[in-house]
């Protein structure tokens, strides 16, 4: 509020002997310095109004395209989840049927893979999980039990390796496969770990999968039975920091090949113990 039209209302507002006279001679006064004050105010609410209305008019426009992005990554969303939805199906499709293949292959009555699509997440931040259950059968013509019900460790590790190679097998990128497995057969009797080695041996033979397992001084003998190359390292005490010359046990039907790999270890300062 301007200080002139202060003043005048202190005046016009005043009491005591002759206040109606200075009120009279303050009104026009006030009069004038108040419509003056208000046209003044009506051009800055004048302008104010008219920025409002564009800044309002822009902020619409641009709530608009918003929507329509925001409906566009909408749609967008749904056909990349249907598109994934239906990859990891067929994924899964192709590792049960080769599941089923090999289980049948190797002495097994049959395996499956049970599955259900689970809803997608409100959130696209959250995780969404999709939960696999193993499923074989324990004899021929039953029907198929699910990993977790009741079974001997020899079964659990022998659907385990097949599945293991199954997945490897449907991953149809064509190119040479590798798996890397480790503590195989710890669970598992003498017998049982002669037949799960003997297993992924003949697996990785058949489906041309290069196979590559870490296992204890216990499994041995097995290992050399039914591996190409057994690599066996040693350390002389817990306070050596280094290894001893690994062992290296190698079979293979072409001999230059056995050859070549001596020649490779030798030059690399590896030597035969005497």
């Amino acid at each position: 509020m301007p200080i002139e039209i202060t003043g005048l209302l202190e005046e016009f507002s005043q009491r005591g002997p002759g206040s109606i006279q200075r009120a009279q001679a303050a009104f026009a006064p006030l009069r004038h310095a108040l419509h003056v004050y208000l046209r003044q105010q009506e051009g800055t609410d004048q302008y104010e109004r008219q920025q409002i209305a564009i800044q309002r008019k822009e902020r619409h426009k641009s709530l608009d395209a918003a929507r329509m992005g925001h409906e566009e990554a909408v749609q967008a969303s749904r056909a990349y989840r249907g598109a994934l939805t239906s990859a990891i199906k067929k994924k899964l499709v192709d590792v049960a049927a080769e599941f089923d293949r090999l289980d049948t292959t190797y002495g097994g009555y049959g395996a499956s893979l049970q599955y259900d699509e689970p809803p997608p997440p409100a959130d696209p931040t959250e995780a969404w999980d999709w939960k696999v259950t193993p499923m074989w059968r324990r004899a021929q013509g039953r029907r198929p039990i699910p990993y977790n019900r009741r079974a001997n460790t020899a079964q659990i590790d022998d659907r385990a390796i097949k599945l293991v190679c199954a997945a490897a097998a449907a991953s149809g990128t064509g190119r040479p496969l590798v798996l890397v497995l480790d503590e195989l057969g710890r669970n598992l009797g003498k017998q049982h770990r002669r037949e799960a080695v003997a297993l992924l041996g003949q697996i990785g033979r058949d489906r041309s999968i290069t196979v590559i397992g870490a296992l204890q001084d216990d499994m041995e003998p097995y290992a050399i039975d039914a591996c190409g190359q057994y690599v066996k390292l040693r350390r002389s005490s817990d306070s050596s920091p280094y290894n001893e010359q690994p062992v290296v046990v190698g079979y293979d039907e072409h001999a230059p090949r056995v050859e070549l790999l001596r020649a490779w270890l030798t030059s690399n300062e590896y030597r035969e113990p005497a």
